[in-house]
């Protein structure tokens, strides 16, 4: 239901393209970076949440994250979207949320939808979280720094993610396992740049095709 009046009420008035897949509305064309609003449900009956992210396609993960995003509405108070049963019903709601794509998604999007924009979000959300958490996005600034051509820095990361998991005690898996990630592309690293951007290059290949997307180069 909800998808039907995304597609026909929000869609329409929003600029450029769109794809409406499963829970998440999309930009085209969807670049190494995917820019998207995804739908969470509230907990609060049939209302929901939508949530502004951007999804480094070169980085593995099995759903939309949460982690560089905001909540959509948060700062008008209009964070909370009704539910509805019928598209007619919706068609208010949904060209509200469009409104508020238009205002508050698409100039993050713009300014940060890029991977030389989405490096410089993961900086500076790394540089300001103190806890092992953290290591969530120094794994997306790692790849992205390979993807960029940044060498040293790439290094510099995956390093600092080595660092996080050895000092941590008790470390759970998810962090054993993203250090592990780290080791092997720092050796990848080392080997050279073209090997590191290989394996970015399959893995946003079967992200892509995990999460439905079409290719970069793909017509709307």
């Amino acid at each position: 239901m909800w998808k039907r009046a995304v597609r026909t009420s929000t869609v329409p008035e929003l600029p450029g393209d769109w794809l409406v897949q499963g829970t998440a509305l999309v930009r085209l064309p969807v670049g190494p970076v995917a820019c998207a609003v995804v739908r969470n449900n509230s907990g609060f009956g049939s209302g929901y949440y939508a949530h502004v992210t951007l999804q480094p396609l070169y980085v593995p993960a099995d759903t939309w994250q949460a982690t560089l995003g905001f909540r959509l509405g948060e700062r008008t108070a209009q964070s909370l979207r009704p539910g509805f049963d019928t598209p007619e019903e919706g068609a208010e709601s949904m060209r509200e949320l469009a409104g508020l794509v238009r205002a508050e998604a698409l100039p993050h999007f713009e300014r940060y939808g890029t991977p030389d924009g989405f490096l410089e979000l993961c900086r500076s959300a790394a540089a300001e979280h103190p806890a092992a958490g953290r290591v969530h996005l120094l794994r997306q600034q790692a790849a992205t720094e390979i993807l960029l051509g940044e060498r040293d820095a790439a290094l510099a990361t995956l390093d600092a993610i080595a660092e996080v998991a050895h000092a941590t005690t008790d470390a759970p898996a998810w962090l054993s396992t993203h250090a592990e990630e780290a080791e092997r592309l720092s050796l990848l690293v080392d080997e050279g740049l073209e090997k590191a951007r290989a394996e970015l290059s399959d893995t946003e290949t079967r992200t892509r095709a995990a999460f439905r997307l079409p290719a970069h180069d793909a017509a709307p």
